[in-house]
């Protein structure tokens, strides 16, 4: 743990991200909520990256 490089450790919190986000969009007036509705699209652009 913490012995990882840079690159490692953006994709650790990429991983959580996803996860965290996946975790709140099984609820439906939150998956449907607008903050979510725009954070999903800049994840995506971030992983692309």
């Amino acid at each position: 743990l913490g012995k990882g490089g840079d690159t490692e450790e953006r994709e650790d919190y990429l991983k959580l991200a996803v996860t965290v986000l996946a975790t709140f969009c099984r609820l439906p007036e939150v998956a449907s909520s607008t903050d979510m509705l725009s954070t999903v699209p800049l994840i995506l652009e971030i992983l692309r990256k």
